[in-house]
């Protein structure tokens, strides 16, 4: 007899045999049990996780000679007619092969033909969705009104393609990855029934890059066995396999922290010398950094695709980056992996690649660049002080070793301009008893350019909110201001300001008021500082906060918008 590989020898014969896949396999259980048994299932998911073996299960238990059963016996003719595919009532089909709407016609008028030698006669289709438009219409009536004992079943790894008159027409259940430790104990089984010696670092290998897939894994353990028959390493399978070592991964993030160039560019030489793929080196390089920020953010049980000799290495790793750090070396990776697909000199974008990553600056916390601000001297405003515990774009530990401190940008003092209104005001609140009882919503429009101005000159943030919103109404001596719900953060910003705002508004208007922000689903507010976008006000505040073209100057940023 010929040889047969092991994603055939191992594959499903039982409900029990199907991994990680307990959703599918309790509700048919139930059904078969209650007899409940829908006319069309729509078995869906990646590829090789039993898709195609549940629905030779579902057939087994139907035409069981014992059943319908909710375990088949597999031990009857049926069970292992089923089982080896030659059963008369279990007709599988291609879709990939067996598109067209002709195909689908002579699947209609054999529906029609009662059981042969089985109890029901069961229409499994793969790869449904290759099927065309008009063979779907074509299956409509007879999917939707079956005769009695047919049962339909489609497979699909692209269950998107499939029209949704199908889809309303069947029972879906969608099969999920199978996790890398499941297949992992599922090959040490097979090993183990087999009498192949391999290590279980080797195991972990195969299943990860199994990606999910009981088939894709068990086959590549199938090459593995023939390319080393004595025992398997990991190093066996890295080697047989041709994938990248995880050393040179962590060696080049170690290039990264150290800001070493030529060991950067020398791991590349190594790659592109050895036959690497640099696409693949690239991907790698991806889950490599993935890896490094679950194990800043999770630790070591958020590292579960991860084989446990390396989880160790990768909660040493985190330690030398931040988690702003890590974002950026991700976009620059996955910026790099966009564009090597459509490029001819694919090594010299990964040499670039690499440049960026090892010259990249660390990032900065808003303390530490408060803490510099305020060491050579410079005030900070009242409305800075409440971010001082927000986190910036970027992280709370530092990443490089070979960074030094910028010395801080002196900055002259800004002499605040006097304005008659202002003048006013001062005169108004040191004689009381000359400011007028109550505040006219008619004085409050003329003056709220003012007031905005006035404000944005004590602190460009809050004043920029502010002129997002509308005056509504007027009670008292108190202001009501309009805000759109959806700037809810400008709202929380002015109220934090509170006893900047209050001082200003009663400046500018001559006499004490206070103000009162409310919420809106209004969207046509008519704001008083005028229209000014987002991004106006953006680079609005870059231009005339000193802080803010402090902050610019000193760290060579750019304000994002």
């Amino acid at each position: 007899m010929s040889y047969q590989v092991l994603a055939r020898k191992f594959r499903p014969q039982t409900w029990d045999d199907l991994l990680a896949q307990e959703h599918v396999t309790t509700t048919l259980r139930t059904a078969l049990e209650t007899g409940r048994i829908a006319h069309a299932y729509l078995f869906s998911g990646p590829r090789g996780v039993g898709k195609t073996s549940a629905a030779r299960i579902l057939a087994k238990a139907l035409n069981c000679e014992k059943g319908p059963v909710p375990d088949p016996c597999n031990s009857c003719s049926a069970c292992t007619e089923i089982s080896q595919g030659r059963h008369v009532d279990v007709i599988e089909i291609d879709g990939a092969s067996n598109n067209g709407v002709d195909e689908v016609r002579n699947l209609r008028e054999n529906v029609r033909y009662a059981p042969t030698g089985g109890k029901s006669k069961v229409y499994i289709i793969d790869e449904v969705h290759m099927l065309t438009v008009q063979a779907f219409n074509a299956l409509l009536k007879t999917l939707e009104e079956p005769p009695d004992n047919v049962l339909f079943i489609f497979a699909t790894t692209e269950p998107h393609k499939i029209p949704p008159t199908i889809i309303s027409r069947c029972q879906r259940f969608d099969f999920r990855r199978i996790p890398v430790s499941v297949i992992v104990d599922n090959l040490e089984k097979i090993c183990a029934s087999e009498n192949i010696d391999v290590d279980r670092d080797a195991l972990e290998i195969i299943a990860i890059k199994g990606d999910g897939s009981m088939r894709d894994s068990q086959s590549l353990l199938d090459q593995m066995i023939s390319y080393h028959k004595d025992r398997i390493t990991a190093e066996h399978v890295v080697r047989g396999l041709g994938l990248i070592s995880r050393d040179v991964y962590f060696d080049l993030t170690s290039a990264i922290a150290d800001n070493d160039m030529a060991r950067g560019f020398t791991l590349i030489e190594d790659v592109i010398k050895n036959g690497y793929d640099v696409g693949e080196f690239i991907s790698g390089l991806l889950e490599h950094f993935r890896n490094v920020l679950i194990a800043g953010s999770a630790g070591e049980k958020g590292l579960v695709d991860v084989p446990e000799t390396s989880r160790g290495a990768y909660m040493a790793e985190k330690e030398k980056f931040s988690h702003g750090d890590i974002f950026r070396l991700l976009n620059i990776a996955d910026s790099v992996q966009q564009q090597i697909k459509k490029h001819a000199q694919k090594r010299v974008l990964l040499e670039i690649a690499v440049a960026k990553m090892v010259t990249l600056d660390r990032t900065v916390t808003i303390d530490e660049i408060l803490s510099r601000l305020g060491s050579s001297g410079q005030s900070i405003p009242s409305d800075m002080e409440h971010k001082q515990s927000r986190p910036a774009a970027v992280s709370e530990k530092k990443s490089y070793s070979y960074m030094q401190d910028t010395p801080a940008v002196k900055q002259q003092p800004v002499k605040k301009k006097e304005y008659p209104a202002e003048k006013k005001s001062i005169e108004n609140r040191e004689n009381p008893k000359s400011a007028p009882p109550v505040v006219s919503s008619e004085h409050i429009a003329s003056k709220w350019p003012d007031i905005i101005e006035a404000l944005k000159r004590r602190t460009i943030t809050v004043g920029s909110f502010l002129q997002d919103g509308a005056v509504s109404k007027v009670n008292g001596n108190n202001i009501e201001i309009e805000f759109h719900e959806s700037n809810w953060f400008h709202i929380d910003s002015i109220q934090r300001s509170r006893s900047v705002v209050d001082e200003v508004i009663s400046s500018v208007l001559g006499q004490k008021v206070t103000f009162t922000c409310v919420k809106t689903d209004k969207k046509d507010l008519k704001y008083g500082g005028g229209e000014a976008s987002k991004e106006d006000k953006l680079s609005e505040m870059a231009q005339s906060d000193p802080v803010v073209r402090s902050i610019v100057d000193e760290f060579d940023t750019d304000v994002m918008k």
